[in-house]
């Protein structure tokens, strides 16, 4: 087992002075939720782009703290940002990386961002498909979003024409 310490403003926070009082609203199940939307648009785009769909099951971890969640985000971030580049020729801005205490907002932020570079992918190939939002459930908890967005990851990577290597991260 491997131990692991609708929409709001698409910016990364540098510090903790940016993040303003919407942040303390955002808890990991309104970050949860905001993952099983960008997997779902991960599938509509799997399944019209004929790609393999991820089958690997879940990582077992536990306890993954906030900066560790923020990170996969990152990754996320950065993988849907190459997807969007394959198919669009644009690039978003890096989010930053943040010193600090690491607020659900911040990952929320980054999430959304990768939500925004996918659904322009999406516009590009005009598929029309519409997701439905996943019912927040309060008892997801940080563990669950890291868990959540693995598997984000694992997809758009499986989307990707040249697909991240480990040295890419």
């Amino acid at each position: 087992m491997m131990c692991a310490a609708s929409l709001l403003p698409t910016v990364a926070f540098a510090d903790d002075s940016d993040l303003d009082e919407t942040s303390t609203a955002v808890e990991p199940a309104d970050v949860f939720v905001r993952v099983a939307l960008v997997r779902d648009e991960l599938e509509n785009l799997r399944f019209v782009m004929g790609r393999p769909a991820n089958t690997q099951p879940e990582p077992e971890v536990s306890d993954a703290v906030p900066r560790e969640v923020f990170f996969q985000a990152l990754t996320l971030s950065r993988k849907a940002d190459r997807l969007c580049f394959e198919y669009t020729r644009e690039h978003a801005p890096e989010p930053a990386i943040l010193s600090g205490t690491i607020q659900p907002a911040a990952v929320y932020a980054v999430v959304d961002a990768a939500l925004e570079r996918i659904r322009r992918v999406k516009q590009r190939l005009d598929i029309v498909y519409e997701v439905k939002t996943v019912t927040r459930d309060p008892r997801h908890t940080p563990t669950h979003v890291f868990r959540s967005m693995v598997q984000a990851n694992r997809q758009l990577n499986l989307l990707l024409d040249r697909q991240f290597s480990p040295a890419d991260v």
